[in-house]
């Protein structure tokens, strides 16, 4: 039987930085405690949709 996700997950530190790439500005947004096996990275222009969480 497949395991049932919790409905809300432990939150954890994340490390926030503002990149800038050839295709843009991003948030980089890496665990802290390295848990996580990769890092992701947002455009600017969707980094409001985040104060929505």
């Amino acid at each position: 039987m497949p395991r049932q996700l919790p409905l809300k997950p432990q939150l954890r530190d994340l490390s926030p930085q503002w990149i800038q790439r050839q295709d843009g500005v991003f948030l980089h947004l890496e665990d802290d405690l390295g848990l996580a096996k990769t890092a992701v990275q947002i455009p600017q222009n969707l980094t409001p949709i985040l104060l929505l969480c």
